[in-house]
């Protein structure tokens, strides 16, 4: 492999309590991991299915790395063919924060970077490059497993949980906790501020909820939801409401009525245009205690990640079927075999320049112009599992993956405003 590390900054966080804490030295590179590896999807998927209970605490090291040499002659075009533009950088500059949990959740709040993970949430600030604190349920979580950080209008977060319900983290550190029976659940997967001013939104395992200001209401498929295991959401400027379940995305438009699209309607890629799959060898509880529940490796109705762009078109990333983007007439899937890093697509997030970026697991993929270019921990991600991202104001992207955080450096004159 031809990156290298530079020398690396580390330092013992200021409390002990925390029980976070960065090692002194430095380290080789990892070995390049082949996007075939045997286990890469199965580790992933238990990863993203499983409820962890880890009663070890966080640890972080960090690593800087530079970008990997070119790809030889002869590498397949799809892997690195975009071309260079104000987002995409050409030879990326990689900051690796080693952790020892998944990183589910990524959130930028003014000089904050959240990091949730599966034994806790973390609190780094950008200012002073360190990590001023951590989170559990002894301090407040609902739940160590943390799910989603959204932001919430006020200039606050949203922090799901896993079995715990939802925390409002208020600018002035104030704490607002909810779970059942005001939630139709305790598993969080998002959380929204409606478009319209009416409130915000929750998806959880057991529904679609919804507080207006005043009461809390669960929306189920006896509403005409798809699905009660919802994941995602995206909201259109005229309110429609596009959510990602387990059984198909379903769009809920202001006057309370439901439109469900499905695999039939073009949601997901069929099988033969995957370029292969694995088959999930450890389910979830959930899934096998559940009638009717499926997660083996491929099911194109299961939707983990959506998206509105700004020209309107609707994404959505599923359980290993690729991503889908719906014009609001016609759907078109993007798989492994057109660049897509991988299958399973967990988040999304679109750059003001049009650039769409698909975090999977096998890497990053990024599409712009048409084409699609991919980063994999070969390129200097910390894993190619990677779960979701966030975008600061100097336009770096932090990416929560497998075992730490990736911080890639924004192209000069590219940060936002």
């Amino acid at each position: 492999m031809n990156s290298r590390l530079g020398s690396i900054a580390r330092f013992q966080a200021e409390s002990s309590d925390f029980g976070v804490f960065w090692n002194v030295g430095t380290r080789v590179p990892y070995p390049v991991k082949n996007s075939s590896e045997s286990g890469r999807l199965p580790g992933l998927a238990a990863s993203l299915l499983a409820a962890a209970t880890l009663v070890a605490p966080v640890g972080c090291s960090r690593q800087d790395r530079a970008p990997a040499a070119p790809a030889p002659a002869g590498a397949p075009e799809a892997a690195a063919s975009a071309p260079h533009s104000a987002g995409i950088p050409a030879t990326p500059l990689w900051t690796n924060f080693e952790i020892n949990s998944d990183v589910h959740a990524v959130a930028v709040r003014g000089t904050d970077v959240w990091v949730g993970t599966e034994a806790g949430l973390l609190r780094y600030d950008l200012t002073r490059d360190t990590v001023a604190a951590r989170y559990d349920t002894s301090s407040g979580l609902l739940s160590n497993n943390v799910t989603s950080l959204d932001p919430a209008p006020d200039g606050g977060l949203w922090v799901g949980t896993h079995g715990g319900g939802l925390v409002h983290i208020a600018p002035d550190g104030t704490w607002t906790r909810h779970s059942v029976p005001e939630l139709g659940d305790p598993f969080v997967y998002r959380a929204l501020a409606d478009v319209k001013g009416r409130g915000y939104w929750v998806a959880t395992w057991s529904g679609l909820s919804h507080f207006d200001g005043r009461a809390w209401r669960t929306y189920t498929t006896a509403d005409g939801l798809a699905d009660d295991w919802v994941y995602a959401m995206a909201q259109a400027p005229d309110g429609t409401l596009w959510l990602g379940t387990e059984g198909g995305v379903s769009a809920l438009k202001t006057d309370g009525s439901f439109t469900t699209y499905t695999h039939a309607d073009g949601l997901g890629a069929d099988k033969d245009r995957l370029g292969g799959y694995e088959v999930i060898g450890n389910p979830s509880k959930h899934h096998t205690q559940t009638p009717g529940k499926s997660a083996e490796g491929y099911n194109p109705n299961y939707v983990l990640s959506a998206l509105i762009d700004g020209a309107g078109n609707r994404w959505f990333g599923t359980w290993g079927a690729g991503l889908s983007r719906f014009d609001g007439k016609t759907w078109r899937t993007y798989t492994r075999l057109d660049g897509l890093a991988g299958n399973y697509v967990t988040d999304l997030f679109a750059d003001p320049d049009g650039s769409l970026w698909a975090t999977t697991d096998a890497g990053v993929s990024v599409l712009k112009d048409g084409r699609w270019r991919s980063y994999t921990q070969a390129d200097g991600l910390v894993s190619d599992g990677v779960f979701t991202l966030a975008v600061d104001k100097a336009g770096n992207k932090w990416f929560g993956a497998m075992g730490g955080v990736s911080r890639m450096e924004a192209p000069a004159g590219s940060g936002r405003t």
